[in-house]
């Protein structure tokens, strides 16, 4: 989302890098189409643009203020690259060849990476990674998040929300379900806000929740209007944004137990939507350009 708040910007699954205004207008057209798709890894000659070939989304945690690192599904498995400004990549490859989802702490010293219904967790060092833990999940998860502050795991199955939490033991630190979430969704999306430990799920029925991580039940719901395809939360947790076919909307949060919601002028209104497709859907390609001066 850009600074002012009336746009935002993406780069697609089909490698098209186009600004989109937050009032509900159409996108405008591509500006760039990263095709055809690179081998794992390339960067630039200047060494300030990388272009990655993965699958999925791609978690990054920032280490140091010019250095970074990205967890990442290739043609060859699960890998980790850390990222500094003049250097080339710093790739670790991880005896994993595939990952249903990847989640990177925010210290980016820790990778929850999801299989089916096997959870495991990567401990990161500079040299290498170690496996510290693996969990067998009752359901093969349909989406897992991070709570600010990283010390909270977020896993969506097709019966609820739970949360897990580390506790430590005598073999070190093991996850552990603290919480499940009455009334959270189980085929609907989730955001998590990164100011608080909060986080909202958009129902198929149109319900929109707000959850806090201490409280089993919702602080807040409401409708929105249909169409809704994903959503996410502004850095500073004031709004959610909204993507629509074609479009992006902003609703915005002026407490826990108050919301308006509108173009990007905060207009108000009444919001109802439409069911979205259930099951969990395998994440296509993405070609992804990223610059270590804006990263």
């Amino acid at each position: 989302m850009g600074h002012l708040g009336e746009q935002g910007w993406r780069i697609g699954r089909d490698g098209a890098a186009r600004f989109i205004p937050l009032n509900g207008q159409p996108a405008e057209p591509p500006l760039l189409l990263l095709r055809p798709a690179p081998p794992q890894v390339v960067s630039s000659a200047d060494q300030q643009t990388m272009l990655l070939n993965a699958q999925g989304a791609l978690p990054l945690s920032t280490l140091a203020p010019d250095k970074w690192r990205i967890a990442a599904v290739t043609a060859g498995g699960v890998s980790l690259l850390t990222l500094q400004p003049q250097q080339s990549p710093r790739v670790i490859a991880l005896p994993q060849a595939r990952a249903d989802h990847l989640l990177l702490s925010p210290q980016g010293d820790l990778l929850y990476a999801s299989e089916g219904s096997v959870l495991r967790v990567w401990q990161i060092g500079d040299e290498g990674a170690t496996l510290r833990e693996t969990q067998p999940q009752g359901e093969p998860p349909c989406s897992l998040h991070l709570l600010t502050g990283g010390q909270s795991l977020l896993n969506q199955d097709s019966r609820d929300v739970t949360q897990w939490f580390a506790i430590a033991g005598e073999h070190g630190p093991r996850l552990h379900e603290i919480r499940t979430f009455a009334g959270s969704s189980p085929t609907g999306l989730v955001a998590t806000e990164a100011q608080r430990r909060v986080f909202a799920t958009l129902a198929p029925d149109g319900t929109l929740k707000l959850f806090a991580s201490k409280q089993s039940g919702p602080i807040v719901q409401r409708q929105l209007t249909p169409g809704v395809e994903s959503l996410a939360f502004s850095l500073a947790g004031k709004a959610l944004l909204l993507e629509r076919a074609g479009s992006w909307q902003v609703v915005h949060i002026s407490d826990p137990g108050s919301m308006s919601a509108g173009a990007a002028s905060g207009k108000k209104s009444c919001m109802k939507t439409t069911p979205r497709p259930t099951g969990c859907g395998s994440p296509a390609t993405r070609r992804t350009a990223i610059s270590r001066n804006s990263v």
